[in-house]
């Protein structure tokens, strides 16, 4: 049996922020497998740009004696992203929620570890 309330959460957290399809917004509600692909990959596109943003700070904060260590644990985090992430696309054994899953997964996690280095390197703390 497919775990499909398993994935029922990384479908809605999807939906709940489309916006209407042009070039940088997705169209809500979507109305293809297609669309919401455009929308997940966007999403992921976006969380990656925040995080970098937010590495960005970190490595000020943490200072230039940290940087070796900050770079290391942006590798291991990046890899435990990519195995978390292949997992929920494996678990949709090939249909067509697949990589739509993938990207959510990507995108939900890239923008947890935004808001993890934002608390932890603030600059006010």
């Amino acid at each position: 049996m497919k775990p499909i309330l398993r994935a029922a959460p990384l479908f809605v957290a999807l939906t709940v922020p489309l916006r209407a399809q042009s070039p940088g917004r997705c169209r809500h509600p979507a109305r293809s497998s297609n669309d919401i692909e455009a929308c997940a990959a966007l999403r992921l596109q976006r969380s990656e740009a925040s995080l970098g943003r937010a590495e960005a700070t970190a490595r000020q904060v943490a200072g230039p004696g940290a940087a070796v260590a900050f770079a290391e644990g942006a590798r291991t985090w990046r890899a435990y992203r990519e195995a978390e992430c292949h997992t929920i696309y494996v678990s949709y054994d090939g249909g067509s929620g697949a990589t739509a899953a993938l990207l959510i997964c990507k995108a939900t996690l890239t923008e947890q570890r935004a808001r993890a280095l934002r608390l932890v390197y603030s600059k006010e703390g």
